[in-house]
């Protein structure tokens, strides 16, 4: 009696979860939460490198204007003498 109950039961609740298809997909959650939180350190890594890489790129700046203004001023100072 015990199949029959149990065939009825999922003819009844055919769109019910069994317990197997429950964990597969707490098994699948937990999969993707372990996968964003690689992801969001691996965006925090490469927020912090860019930051880094914009530093950079700023002090490159200052420095390549201020040797293009020492050069030019040794031209200058050269042509005057």
């Amino acid at each position: 009696m015990r199949p029959q109950q149990t065939e009825r039961d999922r003819q009844i609740h055919g769109d019910s979860p069994t317990k197997h298809d429950v964990d597969f997909y707490i098994r699948k959650v937990n999969r993707y939460e372990v996968e964003i939180a690689r992801l969001e350190h691996d965006l925090s890594v490469t927020k912090f490198k860019l930051s880094k890489a914009e530093d950079h790129e700023i002090k490159y700046d200052i420095l390549f204007k201020e040797n293009q203004k020492t050069v030019t001023e040794y031209l200058d100072s050269r042509d005057e003498l």
